[in-house]
Formats: structure tokens, sequence, C-alpha cells
């Protein structure tokens, strides 16, 4: 059967995805109007699970008061992706408005583009050395911290960079662990 055949259960499983993502719990009922998920902040998302690889999603004009975020959930190859996860106003201000049915409708390559273009206006430079830096960054929910060492690995003869990356890039599911682990390498604190 077609990941596209079981939509109800591909969106319920998006659902439960991004709740144990934020942290979150789902809306007391199924299918409540706007929102699927709440934050532990009160913020409220709503969460669109798709199997297509391009097309559009629908966003409704008539609950959008009832929603802070967007995540937008691609299930592909028996796993699911976080496509774009961000305010709702960003995404229906790049989102075209389908007349018949008035919703929005956000195209899943312009949700990709959009989710980069918030992830690097959110990068900060938390410390430069020699060698390299160290950025903060968020992206699709989560708290980054990107080391970038491109500088120092020059310095390295060819054979003895084999096996470390440029950049290697740390996740954490809270503000609160990132800046946990900042302050444990004794680097200053995050913005």
């Amino acid at each position: 059967m077609k990941a596209t055949e079981v939509r109800h259960l591909i969106g319920r499983l998006g659902e439960f995805h991004c709740a144990l993502k934020v942290g979150g719990s789902l809306a007391t009922r199924a299918n409540q109007a706007g929102f699927d998920v709440v934050c532990p902040n009160g913020r409220r998302i709503s969460v669109k699970t798709t199997a297509q690889s391009s097309g559009f999603v629908a966003i409704s004009k008539s609950t959008e008061s009832l929603v802070d975020d967007l995540m937008l959930i691609q299930y592909k190859n028996g796993a699911l992706r976080t496509v774009y996860f961000g305010p709702l106003t960003a995404a229906t201000e790049c989102a075209r408005t389908y007349g018949p049915t008035n919703c929005y409708e956000l195209d899943l390559s312009r949700a990709g583009n959009l989710a980069n273009a918030l992830f690097d206006a959110s990068k900060k430079v938390l410390v430069k050395m020699e060698g390299g830096f160290v950025q903060t960054a968020t992206r699709n929910g989560e708290y980054l911290l990107l080391v970038n060492q491109t500088a120092a690995l020059d310095l390295l003869d060819a054979e003895d960079r084999d096996g470390i990356e440029p950049v290697a890039e740390y996740s954490f599911q809270t503000l609160e662990a990132r800046n946990e682990y900042i302050h444990s390498r004794g680097w200053p604190s995050a913005v």
C-alpha cells in the first residue's frame, strides 16, 4: 500500500513526531480546529504531513488565527523528515491562495527554501578562534551548535584530515541543554 493512500495514518504519525520533537503534547481532541500540538511554552503548532515529493500542502485561512507555528513533515522511504518548522505567518506569506477552497497552498520546495533562509538568519557567531569559529543556530525546532574548523584542517596534511568533518554540528532539544554544553566548554553564553 502506498503512503499516499493512508493519509490519516501518515498525518497522525506526523503529529506524534512533532510532539516528540518539541517536547509538547497533542491537542486535546483529534481534528481540533487549527492546531495539532501545543509546545511547553504554549505555542500552538499546525502539523502538515505529506508523502508527496513535490506539490502543495493546504493551510486553512479560517483557522490561522488559532495557530502560532507550522511544522511541515515529509514521509519518504519509511522515515519522517521536517521540511519546515517556524512561524505560520512566514509560511503563509510565501504561499499562494487557492480560490475555490480559500486556503493557502504552500509549495514543498518553497517551504524548504524558507526553512533554509530562517536557518541562515538564525546563525550567530559565538567564538572566533585561530583556525575556525563556533556558531549557534536554530533549525526546525532544534538548537544547534556549529563548530567550523575548516581553517584548522587546512594546516593538516591531507592524510591527517581523513574522517574529520570541517563543520561539526551538535543538535540539542532545548535551548537550556545547548547553553549548558556551551558553558561546560568555557565559551561565552549564547545570545
